[in-house]
Parts: C-alpha cells; structure tokens; sequence
C-alpha cells in the first residue's frame, strides 16, 4: 500500500514536477520547494540535486520578483532546508519584502538563515538581512514567542556583530515580559543565543536572568514539570555562559534540585556534554557526574570525537578532575576506539 513515505510515488512526482516547473507560479512553487523540504531526506539524493540544481537556475530568478512575503519565506525557508538556495537573489527579495511580513513570514526567514546549511552567505547579506528582520520584529505589537526565540537563534549566527547586538539588547528590553511566560523550549532557545553573543551584556540581560531565576525558585511550573533534562541542562549552561555573579547561587542550587529528579543515566551523548558542562561549574556534584558516567559502561552507545573533548574539557575543571579523566578512559575509550582525542 503506497502512502507519503513511498519513495517510488515522491520520485514519480519530482519527476512530474521538473517537467512543469516552468509552468509554476510563486505560490505553486512555494507549496513544492515545502513539501520536499519536509520529506527530502527520504528521496534519491541524486534525483533532488538534479532537480533543485535546475530550478534554482533557470525558475527561481523568474519567480522571485513576484514572489509575495508569504511566498517567498515558504521558498527560502524550503530551500535552506534541503541546502540549495540562490542565496543573492533570495536576500534581496527578503529585505525588499520584509516591511510587509507578519510574524510567521519573519519566523521562517529566521529560521533560514539560522540553518547550518546557509552559512555560506555573505556576511554583510546575512547582517542586512538580519537587521531587518530584527527591526521588523520591534514593529509587531505583540510578538509571539516562538518568532522571537527564531530571532535570537538567527542573531547569534553572527557573534561580535556589534551592530546586531546592539538591535538584539533593544529588542529584549522592549520584550522583558515575555520571558515571565515564556515556555521552556523557547527559554533554551532564547538563553543559549544570548549566551553565544559577545556583547550583549548589562541592565538588561541581569533583568532577563533575574526572571528567569525567580521563575525557577518559585517552583514555575514550565520549568518544574514541563522542561526535560536536556533543556535543564541548556538553560543552566546558557545561564552559567552568561555569568551573572550576583544571581549564580540561586541559579546552580535551583537548577541542579531540579535536575536531580530526572533519571542521568544513560542520557544521549550530546544531553550528557552539556550536562557534564554545566554540572562541573556547580560545587558539591562530583557524585552526579560520577554516576553519569559510570552509567555508560555497559550500554553500546558512540560518543563522537567532538563529543569526548567536550567531556574531557569539562571534567579538567573538576577539583576531582584525575580520578574522573581515568573514568572517562576506562568507560568511553572502550566504546569509541581509536576516536578517543587525548
């Protein structure tokens, strides 16, 4: 029985859809470059390639000057997902059209240029376009939360870029209550692009922290029952990144109470890197990271490289740091072989 996962019926239909492409206008084609994008990992590689290498050449340059702002963030956000954009063209339009989205066309432009897969634009393009986009954000009058966690992801694209971050601290100070409500994926995402910024600091982020803090104290229930360990796990290193001295106990008590109620063992590799990140900078849990990892030497589980450095730069901090160094030997080098980085 064929269904939306039948790989046979998907090449049928690029196949189809590259013999018509000429014929699509840009909603037509808004509506295709999605679909694929949200199955594209599924189809021939060679076939999609074929396919978006020929449509990004010959359709996309006619299609984007009459693109609308729905249409063209539904194109660009498709395209960056299967890594195949004009990027130049795509820019342009974006900024031509940013002063007509609403907050879900800014979300997915956001959401494009934060992807892995568009890194390779020019970074005055990408500035440009951020700053727009940043700007257009401080016009809604109420933003939701998940466009503006998009933002921040976007913006923390480009460490150091002063000019961003100063438009970033400008639109947290306008959007300070929003973190009172705020749900606790979008905290995470929010927090770590703050943390990953290099001078958005002051008045402000002391404000967003001390919110944050005061939510978890006060048994906030988005954060109590409804955060997993993971986003535990990131919210305590984001708020550690941030270093705000005066709220640092509160911060590693509180969170750490909490992530002790959640099962550590055997937790996926990348939960247990930041994990073990942020627990090393907390005093008194030489026990739980012990635990932690002891708990990886039965289960058959890959630790990559990138992952084992960060594990052995976290546990160099440790006061405990050479009786741990030789745990993570015995317990990973067995799994991971010849990967070990020390």
């Amino acid at each position: 029985m064929r269904g939306p996962n039948d790989s046979e019926v998907w090449t049928r239909l690029i196949g189809r859809a590259d013999m018509i492409a000429h014929s699509f206008n840009p909603k037509q084609a808004a509506l295709v470059i999605n679909s694929l994008a949200r199955i594209h990992d599924k189809l021939d590689k060679d076939l999609m390639e074929s396919f978006l290498l020929r449509f990004n050449r010959k359709f996309l340059p006619i299609l984007i000057p009459h693109t609308s702002p729905l249409d063209m963030a539904q194109i660009c956000h498709g395209l960056t997902i299967m890594g195949n954009i004009d990027n130049k063209l795509a820019v342009e339009r974006v900024v031509l059209l940013v002063p007509q989205m609403d907050p879900t066309c800014v979300s997915m432009c956001a959401a494009a240029l934060s992807s892995r897969k568009s890194r390779d634009l020019l970074q005055a393009d990408r500035t440009r376009c951020l700053l727009k986009l940043v700007e257009r954000v401080m016009e809604f009058s109420n933003t939701n939360e998940q466009t503006f966690a998009q933002i921040l992801r976007a913006c923390a694209t480009v460490p150091g870029d002063l000019v961003i971050e100063k438009k970033v601290v400008e639109l947290c100070r306008q959007s300070l209550i929003m973190f009172e409500r705020m749900s606790m994926r979008s905290l995470c995402v929010c927090l770590n692009s703050l943390a990953k910024m290099k001078n958005v600091k002051g008045p402000v982020v002391n404000e967003i922290l001390t919110i944050v803090a005061d939510r978890a104290q006060r048994g906030d229930s988005a954060i109590v029952d409804g955060a997993s360990l993971h986003q535990l796990a990131v919210l305590l290193r984001s708020l550690q990144k941030l270093d705000i001295k005066a709220i640092a106990p509160l911060v590693d008590e509180t969170f750490v109470k909490y992530i002790k109620t959640r099962e550590t063992c055997n937790v996926p590799p990348k939960t247990a890197c930041i994990l073990l990140s942020a627990l090393v900078e907390v005093p008194g849990t030489e026990v739980m990271i012990a635990t932690l990892l002891k708990s990886y030497e039965g289960p058959n589980i890959k630790f990559s490289p990138d992952e084992l450095r960060a594990i052995d730069n976290a546990l160099n901090k440790t006061v405990i740091g050479a009786d741990l160094r030789k745990l993570l030997f015995l317990t990973m080098t067995s799994l991971n072989g010849d990967q070990m980085p020390l």
